[in-house]
């Protein structure tokens, strides 16, 4: 009896690993064949062949008529997907469902951030959900939310991501076409970074790196400042180079940023715009906010949101840089 139990548990751990492997994408039959000759008492001979196809129709035939989970292969790349799955393989608390049409709704367009990955990853939970509860999924998007699409138009191929992503895990250096708005002559330049990750802000991809050298068409030119974010869109002929640097290295290089918000903005509590914020209330009801920015070029036209209800106080290159884009931004009204 002791023996019939342990098969019956050992039927039962294989036809889930056959469903695990299933549900992770991209197992052939060869690998559910696999999970059915992994799985055999020692005490046992090891199967042969024809005993381990056997097994692996009886098993499929169990998921079918006990679970009502049934299989088929793809006829282009002959990898195995859920035909049928009327029995729910996990359940979600009502939080997690809306938090779920949260990001369907959120990243839904397929120029959204990282659509691939999350698509795959809702269509995955889709898969092992009832019927009841993907009703009540799609009675949930209509909630607010979250425009993440980028605004710029850029179309960014796959391939560009892949090669930044390899770059950065690999810590080896990328070069670059990259059209720059401060160049008018519209000819690019060819850029070697330490590149150390991506991310997407202000409705805009970048890559956060350090320039080693520009190639214009004067030579090699050093910018006397490394740091700086790329426009991913911007960026053309990536090549990813065998040469590699050490990222752990890296002191990332902070600026001090102060500044004054009105009374009609902050009597009601400053907002915490960046990282690490400290503010000081006046008594007129302003405000003054010091912090560390690490990205200058963003955190000063973040804080042009607030238009004539801000003022920068210091550093001096902060100070330097906003008056520079004020007076830019007066000559055009000039």
């Amino acid at each position: 009896m002791a023996g019939k139990r342990d098969s019956e548990w050992m039927v039962l751990r294989r036809c889930l690993d056959m469903v695990l492997c299933i549900m992770r994408g991209d197992a052939t039959r060869q690998d559910l064949i696999n999970i059915v000759m992994s799985h055999t008492d020692p005490n046992d001979d090891p199967l042969d062949r024809k005993a381990a196809e056997k097994r692996f129709e009886n098993d499929r035939v169990r998921l079918r008529e006990n679970l009502n989970w049934d299989f088929g292969f793809r006829q282009q790349d002959k990898t195995a997907y859920f035909k049928q799955n009327d029995r729910p393989f996990i359940d979600l608390s009502p939080e997690a469902i809306r938090g779920l049409a949260f990001i369907q709704q959120s990243f839904g367009a397929s120029s959204t951030p990282h659509f691939i990955e999350l698509k795959a990853l809702t269509e995955t939970l889709l898969l092992a959900l009832s019927v009841e509860r993907r009703y009540e999924l799609d009675a949930q998007r209509s909630l607010l939310k979250l425009d993440l699409q980028p605004l710029d138009g850029d179309n960014v191929p796959d391939d560009v991501f892949e090669k930044i992503r390899t770059a950065c895990a690999e810590h080896r250096l990328l070069e670059f076409d990259y059209y720059s708005s401060k160049q008018s002559d519209g000819v690019p330049r060819r850029h070697t970074v330490e590149p150390y990750n991506y991310y997407f802000e202000n409705e805009h991809y970048y890559l956060d790196a350090e320039c080693r050298h520009v190639l214009t068409v004067k030579g090699i030119w050093h910018p006397p400042q490394p740091t700086a974010p790329y426009r991913i869109g911007r960026m053309n002929n990536l090549e990813v180079l065998s040469s590699r640097f050490d990222a752990y290295r890296r002191t990332p290089k902070t600026l001090e940023v102060k500044y004054w918000l009105a009374p009609e903005i902050a009597r009601y509590g400053a907002t915490q715009r960046f990282k690490g914020s400290q503010i000081e209330l006046q008594t007129d009801g302003s405000a003054i906010i010091t912090f560390q920015s690490k990205n200058l070029f963003m955190d000063l036209r973040e804080l042009l949101h607030y238009g004539a209800n801000c003022r920068v106080l210091g550093g001096e290159q902060a100070v330097n840089e906003m008056k520079a884009i004020v007076a830019a931004m007066w000559q055009q009204y000039e």
